[in-house]
């Protein structure tokens, strides 16, 4: 797995490497010039990280912190909190906070701290989940209240689609690990499928329909998927090169739609 990830860090950083010269000029930004070395730091801080992390996971000091769960769940709701009340919309969407000129899209830190709550709550309760074959739903309340709330500065205040859903599909991935009742977790799944149809329908909140009409019809709705449709349809199944691919012409090239840009040079046999 370690192997798989820097495999994939290299081929990131090498594809960055080639289209960060001309997606400054292209765009007329100066600060695209340096994606290929922010690259680099970003790969040497993920991995100083993940060793922390192993070492802290042997000491046992992460299941000493998944004791302040609530404390966790708290801090969620803080960090996004000041990102709806202080922070601004970037040109594709996204809310951020800015912190020392730099923004920050606070949603993917406190993403974490939510799943210390999950994790740490669904541990420490485990053995009394269930009761026999039945649900402990004085236990199981509190989970998915805590959750609910969580989710909503996410879909209502930040406006992001994206993360709801992965955020909501690894809540509930960790609580049918904690309780192995397909039939609540389905329940649940409905349930949220449900209110995002009647959200679309509704057209409240409008960013929902946005989302799903972007993706239906990107050609008549969102310029940066259409893009990145046409580079890939131009790669053919060997792509065009490192050297003659024009992937820094797609908008967002180098992070939403970096995988476009790959495809573009090294065809779908790449992909």
């Amino acid at each position: 797995l370690y192997a798989l990830v820097c495999l994939l860090s290299g081929a990131g950083w090498l594809y960055l490497a080639s289209i960060a010269p001309d997606a400054a000029a292209y765009h007329d930004k100066l600060g695209l010039s340096g994606l290929a070395a922010n690259q680099h730091l970003s790969i040497l801080g993920g991995v100083a990280a993940c060793v922390i992390a192993a070492g802290l996971g042997r000491a046992g000091l992460l299941r000493r912190v998944a004791r302040y769960r609530y404390l966790m769940a708290l801090l969620y709701l803080l960090l996004l909190g000041v990102t709806v009340l202080l922070g601004r919309e970037r040109a594709r969407g996204a809310i951020v906070l800015t912190v020392g000129g730099i923004d920050v899209q606070t949603v993917e830190i406190a993403k974490y701290l939510l799943m210390f709550f999950a994790a740490g709550y669904l541990a420490e309760e485990s053995d009394w989940l269930r009761v026999g074959k039945r649900l402990s739903w004085k236990l199981v309340t509190p989970y998915l209240l805590v959750v609910g709330v969580a989710l909503a500065p996410v879909a209502l205040g930040l406006r992001e689609v994206g993360p709801t859903a992965l955020i909501g599909l690894a809540v509930l991935t960790l609580l049918y690990a904690g309780t192995r009742s397909a039939t609540l977790v389905g329940g649940i799944a409905g349930a949220g499928v449900a209110v995002a149809a009647i959200a679309y329908f509704a057209g409240t909140p409008a960013v929902v329909r946005q989302r799903v009409d972007g993706f239906t019809d990107p050609f008549a709705h969102v310029v940066q998927i259409a893009h990145g449709l046409w580079a890939m349809a131009a790669a053919g199944w060997t792509g065009l090169g490192f050297t003659r691919t024009a992937a820094y012409r797609i908008p967002i090239a180098e992070s939403d739609y970096a995988f476009a840009g790959w495809v573009e040079a090294t065809g779908f046999a790449g992909g």
